[in-house]
């Protein structure tokens, strides 16, 4: 499947953005939010550079839907990860 993805024969996409840059952006609310406990049952544990690289990306990828509704795309964020369930599903 991943080789599908890399070859865009498959309906996943790969992320398209400058990490440089983009956690250039991020890097005070990730400083804010590894300070946080991550969740009620993950006290002194804050979130990941990557949890949040995600989270911005599954953002970024919403907002983009809301802005242009004649192309509507289904946004996931394919995780077995606990702390990242609640995005799971489009707006």
């Amino acid at each position: 499947m991943m080789q599908k993805t890399f070859d865009g024969s498959s309906p996943f996409e790969i992320s398209n953005f400058d990490l440089k840059l983009e956690w250039r952006n991020w890097i005070n609310e990730f400083i804010v939010r590894a300070g946080q406990n991550k969740t009620a049952t993950k006290p002194n544990e804050g979130m990941s550079l990557t949890d949040l690289s995600i989270i911005k990306e599954y953002e970024d990828i919403q907002d983009k839907n809301k802005a242009n509704r004649n192309k509507h795309v289904q946004v996931f964020i394919w995780s077995l990860d606990s702390d990242l369930i609640h995005y799971g599903h489009s707006y």
